[in-house]
């Protein structure tokens, strides 16, 4: 992850003037979707194909591809991406969401310094809430992985469409909670 973020960070100077991977400091949620816009550009380099889960002897749950993993052997399925883009968050001092749907999932990300009561939200009405008042950006990070590589806005899109129904929400994860509760 480390090894990512100076591309990150390099790709933030460019577009921004500052390269600074820096939380919440700047007290801007521009500055927050810059990085997260960074971060998205600078995976969309490194040329990873979608691949189906690993093999495993589980009959339940999933196995997930490490960051050093996905980005080793340029493979990932939606919830390695989403796991990898949260940790790099993290590591922006950033605050990740997780948020599974029926089939999938995608990352989301506190543009305000936040977090939720709760470890894990299992109404997506409040999260399209934070995200219409500007509180919450949620970005579809298997969108990394096509090629032609859409822009993030495209990513956004297809994102914001998955929380629609309340049918196929599952639940999200407000990480930063989560590790407060432990």
């Amino acid at each position: 992850v480390a090894l990512l973020l100076r591309e990150v960070r390099n790709r933030l100077g460019k577009a921004t003037g500052n390269n600074a991977l820096d939380g919440y400091q700047s007290h801007s949620a521009e500055r927050v979707a810059a990085m997260v816009i960074a971060l998205y550009e600078t995976l969309q380099g490194f040329s990873i194909s979608y691949a189906e889960t690993p093999a495993s002897f589980e009959e339940t749950g999933q196995k997930i591809r490490m960051p050093d993993r996905v980005l080793g052997e340029q493979l990932a399925n939606c919830l390695d991406m989403t796991v990898l883009v949260a940790a790099c968050l993290e590591q922006m001092g950033l605050h990740p969401l997780l948020v599974v749907v029926r089939g999938h999932a995608f990352p989301g990300v506190w543009l305000v310094d936040e977090r939720f009561p709760e470890g894990v939200v299992g109404d997506a009405a409040r999260l399209r809430t934070r995200a219409a008042l500007g509180e919450l950006l949620f970005f579809d990070s298997s969108t990394i992985m096509h090629a032609p590589a859409p822009p993030f806005s495209v990513a956004r899109t297809v994102a914001t469409e998955a929380l629609k129904s309340e049918d196929t929400f599952v639940f999200a994860i407000d990480v930063r909670t989560a590790r407060l509760d432990r």
